[in-house]
């Protein structure tokens, strides 16, 4: 019997420096979740947008996922290779965007900076993957065929027509 079903041969089994940060994003997204859930900016007079801990927490979550899932289940249990903290490293930077620069995202919403349809087009590309790693290419798929509609909506009859987004514009709402 093979163990290509098996849920736990996904999953490295970390050491050091890795086994370190992977511990520490975890522990950071529970801090920020008990201060989310306990609303500890209101007690500190602080203001944050929803969205702002919601950046936090895509950013922690899936560098998380991407230290932790393997890309193939034949891949070294022992080892991060290089492109999985790439996209660790890109998990932080599009979360942390959105942490830092959200404030000023709100209030501009219309406009599509290069660094807005860049990132957000990274981000996509980085839930579909870590989408794909955890749930399996079904869920991608259908993500897929969501944006593909958003884009060539116009093809469609009846019903199903809309207008149809530009790729800068789907990305940077994504």
């Amino acid at each position: 019997m093979t163990d290509d079903f098996n849920p736990a041969t996904k999953f490295r089994s970390l050491t050091g420096a890795a086994r370190t940060i992977e511990t520490t994003l975890v522990f950071v997204l529970t801090l920020v979740a008990a201060a989310w859930a306990g609303e500890a900016h209101v007690f500190l007079n602080l203001t944050f947008f929803k969205e702002q801990f919601l950046g936090l927490f895509f950013a922690l979550g899936l560098a998380g996922v991407f230290l932790r899932v393997k890309v193939r289940i034949s891949e070294s249990e022992k080892r991060v290779p290089w492109y999985d903290w790439l996209c660790c490293l890109g998990s932080l930077l599009t979360g942390g965007y959105i942490v830092v620069m959200y404030p000023s995202i709100a209030y501009s919403l219309g406009i599509l900076s290069p660094e807005r349809w860049l990132l957000g087009g990274l981000a996509v590309l980085l839930v579909l993957e870590a989408t794909r790693r955890v749930a399996g290419w079904a869920l991608v798929w259908v993500a897929v065929v969501c944006i593909l509609y958003a884009k060539f909506a116009y093809l469609f009859p009846g019903l199903f027509y809309a207008k149809g987004s530009s790729w800068e514009r789907i990305a940077s709402y994504l």
